[in-house]
């Protein structure tokens, strides 16, 4: 679904330092990942029972509506990832930032870089082959926010 994409894109901003021991620990990172999405695109998640030992995790989960009436809050919109996120995770993945805290929407490529053209430019080319943009018109880019 949407959102299962939407995550595991954020997922990219949030990449542990090393391999991750065990199923445990996946299901943390998963979670906190889960979370953290959660937190960004202002919705939130149910946990999970996980139905195998290891407690249950955070998982951007849909469910069906109808019957009951349980009052919980509606699940959260399925929708693809958006064009700003992706374009965020990207800059945050090449300019090695930390956090997607980091990569403001009203900063330019240009100033994010700290004005080092060869990666400003490495940027820019990635986003106009990652959108497929054609013409070759790169020029100016890099100053826009």
């Amino acid at each position: 679904s949407g959102t299962v994409d939407s995550v595991l894109l954020h997922s990219l901003a949030m990449q542990p330092a090393k391999r991750l021991g065990s199923v445990d620990e996946a299901k943390a990172f998963f979670s906190e990942v889960t979370t953290s999405f959660g937190k960004t695109a202002g919705v939130s998640f149910e946990k999970s029972s996980g139905g195998g030992g290891g407690g249950g995790m955070m998982m951007p989960m849909m469910m069906m509506g109808g019957g009951g009436g349980g009052g919980g809050p509606p699940p959260p919109p399925d929708a693809p990832p958006s064009a700003v996120h992706a374009i965020k995770v990207l800059i945050m993945m090449k300019l090695r930032k930390e956090s997607l805290q980091q990569i403001a929407s009203t900063e330019t490529i240009k100033a994010l870089s700290g004005g080092r053209s060869a990666i400003q430019n490495e940027v820019v080319g990635d986003l106009i082959s990652e959108f497929n943009v054609s013409g070759g018109g790169s020029d100016g880019v890099a100053d826009m926010s």
